[in-house]
């Protein structure tokens, strides 16, 4: 502006010489000279304005990215402050509802700020040290960052990022510093966890390089003494001349060759394992037989200490398996005779072996090993697995060390997993899940299982995990069950049973429950004189202690748990052997040669009964569970698909009755004319009556007899 003042004084006087030196100027070149003098400052003016402008949205720009920046620094970090020294006040930024809130506040000296640190951080960052890096920080403009543990609210301590960041304000030398503050508490907690677990680590493995150690000198010792035993005891053999006596230390020597051979074998299976020299065979065996050997060897330990023991197979729907045999059993033996040892008469050792699925061509099956023994330390619990620490289980037991180590390279070099949790005085239990083969032809083609839908079975235990169990192995043979759990109740089942006209024939009865035990139970059973009825004793506990007392009350067997297939099957052919036969034989009288059959049934224990049966006969089978979808399934189908369809009376969402109206009412080409045959609990006549009404061919009553389901099918098939 002062250019352009000293412009026009100059242009004015530029005027008033040309008049004078030419006198007075014409009006029209005096207006020219005017009006440029005019655009001339307009045209100045115009500039000015374009510089102020472009200055002014440069300005607005910066404000906007500085907002912007603000914006995403406080969805970061839970403090946000920008601090001028030199006017002493602090501009805070806060997010709330969405939006930037701006305030300002005294500035906090650096003493306030050390106040909450954590005494061993406040040692090393006292407030001369955060002077200096906050002014580090606004003298070269950049970042400085400490991590230190502050104070919260409920008096423990986390651990907080401090950033200061040095900012350039109006002029060079007039600098802020930006304070951001977050948590980094989850971050730090896992940094010190893995550090603390780096270091546990090398501790163990150094402590395992100590104990390997230890444990050499140890085995030396052992197997010192073993030998000096043997030869010992040998010497007194040799000497001695009393027969008995002789025996006796020969005996001795033969128990400490035995545990020296043991030794030896673990101590080549733990190299060969670590070695990685150890094949595993891949054979095909009887998953569930195989187990019920081991069960029989534990059954007799655990009558001798005086410890409970039941082994339960639950789910197991492929019984042969492809696997190596040898090493299941020496995995199962080292932790259940772990178990044992550990375990004190009166305690309990459970084993529960279940299917969990199959995936890939493999079978997984879950062991679930359990005591009430005196458990491990805490402190030992994650080296349970590491070889060469004998004796850390228990005060007053001892051990090579080496036994839970084999079986944890062995479950992972079978592709397995293992797992352990205790709590000292309460127990131990150990899962695994190891994966094996199965051919589906070898599983299809077993020996063929006997079905056993006459025998009507009564449970009586006051367990009902026990019941379950017996409950689930009945039903692998297609046998009707009921259950209870207790004495009085089973006597209240059997009477109901006999006046509904459905007796049972077939009870098994637990020996020891509260209240009637199962002696008692038995005696009144046969006062009462049921007709047809099998008792059979089962128990946990040495029944052949009541020997004497059970054998005037008729009982057609006495078993001892665990009980598996081979055992149940055993018993049902042995007392119904006749009647399974007579079903055998119906089966091979008939042969209905691929006939398409649709079976709509919702109760899963019937369903499969019927499926059986029919697939017997050479039908080829489909099941649906509801009178809804075997419309469906029907209605899809070409006319000649089907040749019968057995509909259950009663069923969710549409009934058999409502489906067999549906069907004969439907546009299918055969839905007039398709064999329906009903199945029902009650073949009452207004059952029966209803059911012809609907539609229905024929009728079958449940339970389902062979006999009766083939020639009813071999009416429509002629």
């Amino acid at each position: 502006m002062a250019n352009l003042q000293a412009w026009w004084t100059n242009f004015s006087a530029y005027m008033a010489t040309l008049q004078t030196q030419e006198g007075k100027i014409n009006s029209w070149q005096y207006l020219v000279m005017l009006a440029a003098a005019l655009f001339v400052i307009l045209l100045f003016m115009l500039i000015l304005y374009i510089i102020k402008s472009g200055q002014m949205h440069r300005e607005r720009k910066i404000k906007e990215k500085i907002s912007t920046l603000i914006s995403h620094l406080c969805d970061v970090y839970s403090q946000v402050e920008e601090v001028d020294f030199e006017k002493g006040e602090a501009t805070v930024y806060a997010m709330k509802n969405g939006e930037v809130e701006v305030t300002t506040q005294p500035v906090k000296n650096m003493e306030e700020i050390a106040a909450g640190f954590h005494p061993d951080d406040a040692e090393k960052y006292t407030p001369n040290a955060l002077r200096v890096i906050v002014e580090r920080a606004m003298k070269t403009c950049s970042q400085e960052e400490l991590i230190v543990r502050e104070a919260a609210s409920d008096g423990t301590f986390q651990w907080m990022s401090y950033l200061f960041q040095g900012v350039r304000r109006d002029n060079q030398h007039h600098r802020n510093c930006l304070f951001l503050k977050h948590s980094v508490d989850d971050v730090k907690r896992k940094e010190l966890e893995q550090a603390e677990q780096v270091k546990k680590a090398l501790a163990i493995a150094q402590d395992a390089a100590e104990s390997k150690g230890q444990f050499m000198v140890n085995l030396s010792k052992e197997i010192r003494t073993i030998l000096d035993t043997i030869a010992g005891y040998l010497g007194l053999a040799t000497v001695e001349e009393d027969t008995t006596k002789r025996q006796e230390y020969v005996l001795q020597s033969k128990d400490q060759t035995t545990h020296l051979l043991n030794l030896v074998k673990n101590v080549v299976d733990i190299t060969s394992l670590e070695n990685g020299n150890i094949e595993l065979d891949n054979t095909l065996f009887d998953f569930e037989n195989n187990l019920h050997g081991l069960s029989e060897m534990f059954v007799k330990e655990a009558k001798q200490k005086n410890i409970g023991f039941d082994m339960q197979l639950k789910d197991i729907k492929v019984p042969y398996v492809q696997g190596d045999k040898l090493r299941l059993n020496q995995i199962l033996i080292n932790i259940l005779s772990n178990a044992f040892k550990f375990t004190e008469a009166g305690g309990q050792v459970n084993c529960l072996v279940k299917q969990k699925g199959l995936k890939n061509k493999k079978v997984y099956m879950e062991v679930t090993i359990t005591d009430t023994g005196r458990g491990i330390p805490k402190e030992y619990l994650e080296r349970v697995f590491m070889p060469f620490e004998p004796g850390k289980q228990a005060e007053g037991t001892t051990g090579s060390g080496l036994g839970l180590a084999i079986t944890y390279n062995l479950v992972h070099l079978m592709g397995g997993v293992i797992s352990v949790t205790s709590e000292e005085g309460q127990g131990t239990q150990f899962v695994m899940e190891l994966p094996f083969g199965y051919t589906e032809e070898k599983n299809r083609n077993m020996e063929e299982i006997q079905v056993f839908p006459f025998v009507k079975a009564l449970i009586v235990d006051d367990q009902e995990n026990s019941c379950k169990y017996l409950e689930a192995l009945l039903k692998r043979f297609n046998v009707e069950t009921a259950i209870t759990t207790s004495g009085s109740a089973a006597l209240s089942a059997l009477n109901e049973a006999n006046l509904q006209g459905k007796p049972f024939n077939l009870c098994l009865l637990d020996w020891k429950m509260p209240g009637m035990d199962g002696l008692e139970v038995a005696k009144k059973i046969q006062e009462m004189k049921f007709k047809n009825l099998k008792v059979a004793m089962v128990s946990g506990h040495d029944i052949s202690v009541i020997t004497d007392q059970a054998a005037p009350l008729g009982f057609c067997a006495m078993l001892n748990k665990p009980l598996f297939a081979a055992n149940v099957f055993s018993l049902l052919m042995e007392n119904f052997e006749e009647q399974a036969n007579d079903i055998k034989e119906q089966t091979h009288r008939y042969d209905f040669k691929g006939a398409q059959i649709l079976v709509a049934e919702d109760n899963d224990i019937n369903a499969e009964l019927i499926v059986k049966l029919l697939e017997k006969a050479n039908c080829k089978v489909e099941r649906v569970a509801n009178g809804q979808e075997a419309c469906e399934k029907f209605g899809t189908t070409k006319a000649g698909y089907y040749d019968a369809i057995f509909l259950d009376v009663d069923m969710p969402e549409i009934d058999g009755c409502e489906a067999a109206k549906l069907i004969r009412m439907s546009d299918h080409p055969e839905g007039p004319t398709i064999p329906l045959i009903a199945m029902t609990d009650h073949a009452l006549s207004e059952d029966v009556a209803k059911a012809l009404a609907a539609g229905m061919n024929s009728f079958i009553e449940k339970p389902i007899v062979a006999e009766k389901l083939y020639n009813t099918l071999h009416n429509f098939k002629q």
